[in-house]
Formats: C-alpha cells, structure tokens, sequence
C-alpha cells in the first residue's frame, strides 16, 4: 500500500513528465511551422543575394533576433560577404 508522501512524490514526477512533454510538443510545432513558413519565403527562382536576404530576414525574425547573416564558402575559405549581411529592427 502506497503512502501519502509516496503518492504525492509520484504525482509530482508525473506532473513534471506530462510538462516536459507539453514542452516538447510545442517546440516541435514551434520548428515545423517555421520551417513550413521558411519554405514558403524561399519558393520559386530567385538570384543569391534575394534568395540570401529572404532566408536571412525570415529566420531573424522568427527567432526575433537582430542580426542575421548567411556564411558563404568559396574555395574552402568561410567569408562574410556584407551584401548578404542584415540588421534586423
């Protein structure tokens, strides 16, 4: 037979458990509309530097950050093009 401080400890464990997942589940949907949403931003042909801008402003955005940037690599060589680099605000 299971006593009271038992009882409430397992209560207590399964109330964390149940928020963690509530947690996850609203990441989750979190990411998924966001990455619906960033599909739908970059659809159809578009040349790099809109393409770039659209990716990096939408993603700013939705994670309500103020800079974005995209990191390009040309010949092994990370650089930092300042066309593909945004302010947010």
């Amino acid at each position: 037979m299971m006593n009271l401080g038992s009882l409430s400890i397992s209560l207590n464990k399964m109330a964390d458990s149940l928020d963690r997942s509530f947690n996850e589940l609203a990441n989750n949907e979190w990411l998924q509309t966001g990455s619906a949403k960033l599909s739908e931003k970059i659809a159809g042909e578009k040349d790099i530097p809109v393409l770039a801008g659209d990716i990096i402003r939408f993603i700013a955005e939705y994670t309500s950050s103020e800079v974005g940037a995209v990191y390009l690599s040309d010949d092994g060589e990370s650089f930092i093009p300042r066309r593909y680099l945004w302010l947010i605000g």
